[in-house]
């Protein structure tokens, strides 16, 4: 990444949305709703631990996977064109 103040605030965010996770996790309840129907009424519900944590866990993902494709880039050096605009 041609931007490392942009890679800390990737980091941070992610980070951020942990903790705030960990902050709330022993005040929700066991069983979260997680999906409305057309006459707004829950119809779907998720544990908490997935309520809280899914998010998080694909930015993580997501992060580390736009981290590792320039790596296996056959073309890696046109990358650079286009990182650093």
């Amino acid at each position: 990444m041609c931007n490392k103040w942009l890679n800390k605030i990737s980091i941070l965010v992610i980070g951020l949305s942990f903790l705030v996770g960990l902050y709330f996790y022993p005040k929700m309840p066991d069983r979260m709703a997680s999906h409305w129907n057309i006459r707004n009424e829950i119809d779907g519900y998720m544990p908490k631990l997935w309520g809280l944590f899914l998010m998080p866990v694909l930015s993580l993902g997501m992060y580390g996977l736009f981290l590792f494709i320039p790596k296996i880039d056959p073309l890696k050096e046109n990358i650079k064109k286009f990182v650093c605009v």
